[in-house]
């Protein structure tokens, strides 16, 4: 399931316990969206996940109507733009369908959702210090992949590439009921800003 495939329908099929068609019958599916990490097989050392970013899990509705005289009904699998998700998400499905009596049965299952048509995977060379830790006016290698949301290799031609330094700030507030807490913020400022692509899925960048 991903972004690609939004204009795709699904078919939802609603049967009786006894196997005969639930013709006419009110359904109902909701999906809601939460984050999962993002990995793909044979690319375990690089990241995928944009740290930046965090995604409130949002609950959808892909379809409240009635089923046909089969007990089948077209969903759209157009899940909305998520512009916010920091890589792949978890898509949790609830299907009801209603009874003339008001009664209903539920059913739930879940499936990956790729919210972008191509994933940027990146990997840090290990610079043997303390903490792995990257010191400052020092040249280093990143190595860069890009996959569909199948995980296979695709030729990106324009990739910006930024690095921040980031900042951390503690202060003490207090608050008019003279209640206090340590807040903490950050700060980023982009110091190294450059280009690359890369060929058949993979690339480097000088950081």
């Amino acid at each position: 399931l991903s972004h690609n495939n939004r204009n795709e329908d699904g078919k939802l099929s609603v049967k009786w316990l006894h196997g005969a068609v639930a013709r006419n019958l009110k359904a109902k599916i909701m999906v809601t969206l939460n984050s999962m990490r993002t990995k793909f097989e044979g690319y375990s050392d690089f990241v995928f996940d944009d740290a930046t970013r965090y995604f409130h899990p949002e609950e959808v509705t892909l379809f409240d109507g009635s089923l046909n005289e089969q007990g089948e009904a077209r969903i759209p699998a157009d899940m909305g733009v998520q512009r916010q998700a920091p890589g792949m998400l978890k898509a949790n499905f609830m299907v009801r369908a209603f009874e003339e009596s008001g009664e209903y049965s539920t059913d739930f299952f879940s499936m990956d959702y790729a919210p972008y048509p191509v994933f940027v995977g990146l990997k840090l060379l290990k610079t043997g210090t303390w903490g792995n830790e990257f010191v400052t006016d020092s040249t280093y290698k990143l190595d860069i992949v890009t996959l569909d949301e199948n995980g296979k290799p695709v030729s990106v031609p324009k990739l910006e590439v930024t690095v921040y330094k980031i900042s951390w700030r503690w202060w003490w507030d207090v608050s008019y009921r003279n209640t206090g807490n340590y807040v903490r913020t950050n700060y980023q400022d982009a110091i190294i800003v450059s280009r690359t692509s890369t060929e058949n899925g993979m690339g480097e960048a000088m950081i």
